[in-house]
């Protein structure tokens, strides 16, 4: 009888030694998805997005190749005000469930928050299909959406950056995408726009003149004229333009 209980004590210790490992494993887990996963969307997030393409930067420093792409959906802000942030919540997981069905490994589909996406291809073999298959994956989404009885059609912006070409980290790839994603939306939005260095140039020459013109009535630089509009037919002058 003796034996018999220490056996039971064992067995019971045992059993609680493995319940708590299994317990510890879940909360690692719920940790792992809570740091690297998107809540919305269950898609991989930012951070996981930054270690995935580090890592495989690091692994292939000269032979690699991704395609970077940084897109956002027109108008969305649009729609929150519209029908609420739950409907534009809606809309984003119908987008991230679309995109899902396309992208597989070990290509990644990650949400950068509120309605930004990076799309990341890896290991890209030809550059002259590339942006063919980016427009085939984009396309899924261009579409009309009923949310609530309501139909809105969805378009996207979206800005291209190429490793090694147009960056050899993480931070310089982002940044250059999201400078042609800012061109696209210059451009009249709903299309795809390839980096290049002249972007680069020109929205630093537009932050510049955005900063002079917010100094420049309180420092007076402003100077009105006014431009006579003439009657060519009397040389009558019929009116001015301010300038």
């Amino acid at each position: 009888n003796r034996y018999a209980d220490t056996i039971i004590d064992l067995k019971s210790a045992y059993d609680q030694l493995d319940a708590g490992h299994e317990k510890s494993l879940n909360l690692e887990n719920k940790l792992f998805q809570i740091a690297y996963y998107d809540e919305l969307t269950a898609l991989p997030n930012k951070f996981m997005l930054e270690e995935k393409i580090n890592l495989y930067i690091e692994e292939h420093p000269l032979d690699g190749l991704i395609g970077f792409i940084y897109f956002d959906i027109d108008e969305f802000r649009n729609i929150n005000e519209v029908k609420g942030h739950s409907v534009g919540d809606q809309l984003i997981k119908n987008i991230a469930d679309l995109l899902r069905t396309q992208i597989h490994e070990p290509n990644m589909l990650a949400r950068m928050g509120g309605d930004e996406f990076v799309l990341a291809l890896f290991s890209l073999e030809q550059l002259d299909t590339f942006m063919e298959q980016v427009e085939g994956y984009l396309s899924t989404i261009r579409k009309t959406f009923v949310l609530e009885e309501d139909h809105f059609f969805v378009t996207y912006s979206a800005g291209v950056a190429l490793y090694p070409d147009h960056g050899k980290d993480y931070i310089t790839l982002f940044r250059h995408a999201d400078a042609a994603m800012s061109m696209a939306k210059s451009k009249g939005k709903d299309q795809i726009v390839i980096f290049d260095d002249e972007m680069v140039l020109l929205i630093k020459q537009q932050t510049e003149i955005l900063n002079q013109l917010r100094s420049a009535i309180s420092n007076q630089q402003f100077s009105l004229h006014y431009q006579p509009i003439i009657n060519v037919q009397t040389q009558d002058v019929i009116g001015v333009e301010a300038l």
